[in-house]
């Protein structure tokens, strides 16, 4: 299991991309420490009036996460990225052991048994699985709301995001750790990875696909916060989620 921190224990199920031999998708709760995260809609529980605040674009309201976790299955290890950070142990191709379209279906039952608020499918990258799309219209048709987190290459076009929200895609998050290109290529080891973020929120945008954007904060960006807050806002995301790195795994040192 991938262990990442969380305000409270069962908070979050954390699906990783191989079958672990667990019975179904309950029995893969797990304890949560390791990379803190913080944004709008879950940090910082215990004051949850505090919480509510208008964006400019929704207004964010704290959840239970206690009484519907979230489930974020890492459904493949593959990815053309190379980040500073990761802690994935990131490959080009797929994995052997990553669960087949049919065992992803039998998950989405699951999850969609559990009535979670909300379905997050990552990676690596989800669109290096050729059966990405069928996956979201199955969760789609299943109930189950679901939100995909695609890595920021050349697999991420505009068509792929059209046919995402054709088959049910409720919000596309992408990762931006940096306002200018240098900060956000370096830390995510590939040319042009900054500007197909913005052309991809812009693409959502002309779908009308709800889109978010994930930053990981360490001392490569901390001064550029403010910054990255002034574009945030030019780009009308719906919401920042801000993680704070913790070193570890293979890129700890």
């Amino acid at each position: 299991m991938t262990r990442l921190g969380f305000p409270s224990p069962r908070a979050v199920i954390i699906i990783t991309a191989f079958d672990h031999g667990f019975a179904t998708a309950a029995d893969m709760a797990c304890s949560l420490a390791g990379n803190l995260h913080c944004s709008l809609h879950c940090a910082d529980l215990a004051r949850p009036q505090q919480l509510t605040r208008n964006t400019g674009f929704e207004s964010v309201r704290p959840r239970d996460f206690d009484v519907r976790p979230l489930v974020i299955w890492e459904m493949t290890q593959a990815c053309d990225l190379n980040c500073a950070h990761c802690r994935a142990n990131a490959r080009p191709q797929r994995h052997p052991l990553e669960l087949s379209t049919a065992e992803a279906f039998h998950l989405i039952e699951q999850v969609a048994e559990m009535r979670v608020p909300l379905f997050v499918l990552t990676g690596g990258d989800p669109l290096k699985r050729p059966d990405l799309m069928p996956i979201v219209q199955y969760a789609c048709r299943r109930g189950v709301r679901t939100s995909l987190t695609p890595s920021a290459t050349p697999l991420l076009v505009r068509d792929a995001i059209f046919k995402l929200r054709e088959n049910g895609l409720m919000r596309l998050a992408l990762s931006l750790d940096g306002s200018t290109v240098t900060l956000h290529d370096t830390f995510r080891g590939l040319a042009g990875s900054y500007q197909r973020t913005l052309d991809a929120v812009s693409w959502c945008h002309e779908a009308g696909l709800p889109v978010q954007i994930n930053t990981t904060v360490s001392r490569w960006n901390l001064a550029d916060l403010d910054n990255m807050i002034e574009l945030l806002i030019s780009l009308r995301v719906v919401l920042w989620s801000v993680f704070f790195l913790v070193p570890t795994g293979p890129r700890a040192t």
